[in-house]
C-alpha cells in the first residue's frame, strides 16, 4: 500500500514521460535500456537533477570444461528461463569452447525432458517463444547489438580463456558476469581483467539476492548502485552536514584584564 498523499503515480506513454522530465525533481530513477537512458539523462541535465540508473546489457557466461555438468547447466537455464528471460541479469551468452558447447547442449536436453512434460514451443497471439539455442555467434552478429531480454541464448565459441575475455571486452560492460569453473586461477584471471556490475561464480543471480550487497551496474549497463534496502534509501536521501560550534562568552572587562 502506498499513501497517494506520500506518492503519486502518473502512468504515461513516451510523450507523456517526456513532458514529465520537464518538471524539477529530487532525483530520478530508471531502469531500461539505454537508448531511453541517455534520454533521461538529457531531461534531468538542465535541473541537475541525480540520476540513478539501472539498466542490464548483454551478461556473459564462461563455461570451461572443468565445471560443464548437468547441476551448472540447470542454474544457467534456471536463471535464463525466470519470466522468459526477461529480467536485468539473465545470461544473455554463453561463452564456451565447442566440447563444452556440445556438453550443454545434451544436458539441455536431459533437463528439458524433466521440467517440460507438454508444449515447449511457441505461440505468437499469447507473445510466447521456447527457449532457443542459436549457435556459431559472431561478434557482428545482430544478436550481439544488444541485451537480448527474452528466451534465446547465444552461444560463442573460443578455444581459450584470453580469447573470451577478450571477446567479453569487446562488447559494453555487463551488469552481470557468470564464470563456471573449478580453477580459481581461471576465475581471478576473468575478474581482474574485466568489468561488470557484478560476478557470480559457478551460479547465477545470487549475486543481487543478498541484500547486504549493494546492486548496480557499471558504464553502460548502469549508475549509481541503489536497489537494494539501505543503499536504496540513501539514494533517495540528502545527506547532510550540521556542525554545532561550541561559543563561550565572556564579559569585555575581563578580556581587557587578559
Amino acid at each position: 500500500y502506498l499513501d497517494s498523499e506520500c506518492y503519486h503515480v502518473v502512468l504515461a506513454d513516451a510523450t507523456g514521460t517526456k513532458s514529465l522530465l520537464t518538471h524539477r525533481f529530487d532525483h530520478i530513477f530508471f531502469t531500461g535500456s539505454v537508448p531511453v537512458a541517455k534520454s533521461i539523462l538529457q531531461a534531468a541535465a538542465p535541473h541537475l537533477t541525480p540520476v540513478t540508473l539501472e539498466l542490464g546489457g548483454k551478461s556473459p557466461v564462461y563455461i570451461d570444461e572443468t565445471a560443464c555438468c548437468k547441476m551448472a547447466v540447470k542454474r544457467i537455464l534456471w536463471s535464463k528461463c525466470i519470466n522468459i528471460g526477461q529480467t536485468c541479469v539473465a545470461p544473455d551468452y554463453i561463452i564456451c569452447n565447442e566440447r563444452v558447447q556440445e556438453a550443454f547442449i545434451r544436458y539441455t536436453k536431459e533437463i528439458f525432458a524433466e521440467w517440460i512434460l507438454l508444449g515447449g514451443k511457441s505461440d505468437e497471439k499469447d507473445l510466447w517463444i521456447e527457449p532457443t539455442f542459436i549457435g556459431n555467434v559472431k561478434r557482428d552478429d545482430i544478436l550481439m547489438d544488444g541485451e537480448i531480454f527474452g528466451p534465446i541464448l547465444a552461444f560463442v565459441t573460443v578455444n581459450s580463456c584470453d580469447e573470451a575475455i577478450d571477446f567479453i571486452n569487446s562488447i559494453e560492460r555487463p551488469l552481470a558476469l557468470y564464470i563456471f569453473s573449478k580453477d580459481d586461477n581461471v576465475s581471478n584471471n576473468i575478474m581482474e581483467r574485466t568489468f561488470s556490475g557484478g560476478v557470480c561464480i559457478n551460479d547465477t543471480v545470487f549475486q543481487v539476492i543478498d541484500y547486504r550487497l549493494p546492486f548496480g551496474g557499471t558504464g553502460q549497463s548502469g549508475m549509481e548502485p541503489g536497489c537494494l534496502i539501505d543503499v536504496s534509501f540513501n539514494q533517495f536521501s540528502n545527506e547532510s552536514r550540521t556542525v554545532f560550534a561550541m561559543i563561550i562568552f565572556m564579559k569585555l572587562d575581563l578580556l581587557l584584564e587578559l
